[in-house]
């Protein structure tokens, strides 16, 4: 087991054994950082895991506060790694539903700053994708996503988006079998998306975003033989009719 892991595991076990509430703050990264004897990195990289999970929530100059209950994070430790057919369903599902208005909602409250950041993650991936870096795309796909949730500025919804953005990793798996005219169209959604940010135009944002997801549920579907939900099928029929008009 990896430093990273297995100090996840520990903070767990604080969290139970200090009998810590819901909402309650945790200790800081530097106590963690002393009580388990590893570094403060490794205490954020852990913090941020539970958080993309929906098990801890972190406010910028406030701290860490615990979202859920023993548990909840005692299933997730056993079931991470499940990769079954109903749950890859529900997770395309609940993007469909929740990243495009996310999206939207960034758009309205994006600064000047997260918009530079989308810009150097883009040339990011645009390297990463010349280079077929898989683990490097997947990496700052994260990435950019994290930067338009955390842009909505609202907590809730970033704790929904960062637990299905931390699990959204099947469609790097075959990257290496997409055409270059689709990757060059995934690259283009994520330009277009920037590009939606920058005018402010949530619209055109939502509706990418949205596009996005067609297209990687098309391509999953193509390459690895998926099967889709039925609001993602019906869906895609509906963009395909709208098409031929």
């Amino acid at each position: 087991m990896g430093k990273e892991q297995e100090t996840i595991k520990k903070i767990i076990a604080i969290i139970d054994n200090d009998d810590f509430q819901i909402s309650s703050r945790l200790p800081s990264e530097r106590k963690l950082s002393s009580r388990l004897n590893v570094s403060r990195n490794t205490v954020r990289n852990a913090l941020r895991k539970l958080e993309a999970q929906g098990i801890v929530d972190i406010r910028t100059g406030s701290g860490c506060y615990l979202l859920c209950n023993y548990d909840y994070f005692q299933d997730w430790l056993e079931n991470r790694n499940a990769d079954s057919p109903l749950e890859i369903q529900n997770l395309i599902e609940a993007r469909f539903l929740f990243e495009p208005s996310a999206g939207f909602l960034s758009a309205k409250k994006i600064g000047s700053a997260n918009i530079k950041k989308l810009e150097k993650c883009l040339v990011r991936i645009s390297k990463a994708t010349i280079g077929m870096e898989k683990k490097v795309i997947a990496g700052e796909d994260a990435e950019f996503r994290r930067i338009i949730y955390h842009s909505s500025k609202n907590r809730f919804l970033i704790s929904t988006m960062n637990q299905l953005n931390a699990n959204n990793h099947l469609f790097f798996q075959i990257f290496d079998q997409l055409s270059k005219f689709e990757k060059d169209s995934i690259f283009a959604d994520y330009v277009e998306v920037l590009n939606g940010l920058k005018k402010r135009d949530a619209f055109l944002v939502k509706e990418t975003i949205k596009r996005n997801i067609l297209r990687v549920c098309e391509l999953l579907i193509k390459h690895a033989d998926l099967k889709m939900p039925d609001i993602i099928s019906d869906a895609i029929k509906m963009n395909k009719k709208q098409q031929k008009k």
